[in-house]
């Protein structure tokens, strides 16, 4: 059967996605042809057999960890993971999702998105394996220390907001090469992140030789501004 779902997982999933707020299917094969779930509360092992799934948000406060299986969810090109405050890291399988980024005719974002997990401490270092990711966003996870030195290989705007102990950018981050450009946001608010920019501004200048670099940094309740080094 397509989506190597079983009929049981058809009857599961229909069951669970149309309780989800506003969600209505004509019929159960229909739920074959989903593209974008909001995954509310729970998230059921049947939906890491959607293969036509594109994109994917996760809402679940009390998630502890995101089964393996979603690397088979190869179709993503956009995934959100917000709320869920006791999840501690992601699995490596991430790295499969090779087409995040990949946004087509631009109904989604082209980001990973994660957001108000305030128990995660690190990402896989197999998120550099995700060439086609532009965006990655990250929000309110106050026990993350560091990002993975493998997104050197990404050509990636990065966006930390209320990131506590993150205090630096990986250093291999920036090795891009000189035609490449750089575009960083942080958010200064209640003295948070001031550490990581300056960080990321003495990295910045060090390393502006040749390059073109621009530094967006967005400070509360302070006019927006902009820093280019060139």
């Amino acid at each position: 059967m397509a989506n190597n779902l079983t009929l049981e997982d058809i009857d599961n999933l229909y069951l669970w996605y149309t309780r989800l707020e506003g969600n209505e299917l004509e019929s159960k094969e229909e739920i074959l042809d989903i593209y974008y779930i909001t995954a509310k509360n729970s998230l059921p092992k049947e939906i890491f057999k959607l293969n036509s799934l594109e994109q994917l948000d996760i809402e679940v406060e009390d998630l502890t960890e995101i089964p393996k299986e979603i690397g088979n969810l190869t179709n993503l090109v956009a995934l959100d993971i917000s709320g869920c405050h006791n999840l501690k890291e992601l699995p490596k399988e991430i790295g499969n999702l090779t087409k995040l980024g990949c946004n087509g005719d631009n109904r989604y974002g082209d980001a990973l998105r994660i957001r108000d997990c305030h128990n995660l401490k690190e990402l896989p270092k197999e998120i550099g394996n995700l060439s086609n990711l532009r965006v990655l966003e990250i929000i309110g996870c106050h026990n993350l220390k560091e990002l993975p030195k493998e997104i050197e290989n990404l050509d990636l705007n990065i966006s930390l907001y209320n990131c506590p102990n993150l205090k630096e950018l990986p250093k291999e981050y920036w090795n891009k090469g000189a035609t490449r450009n750089y575009r960083i946001c942080i958010e200064i608010k209640n003295g948070d992140n001031v550490e990581l920019l300056k960080s990321t501004l003495d990295s910045a200048i060090n390393n502006s030789a040749n390059k073109s670099l621009e530094l967006k940094i967005e400070l509360y309740n302070i006019d927006e501004c902009h820093i280019r080094v060139n």
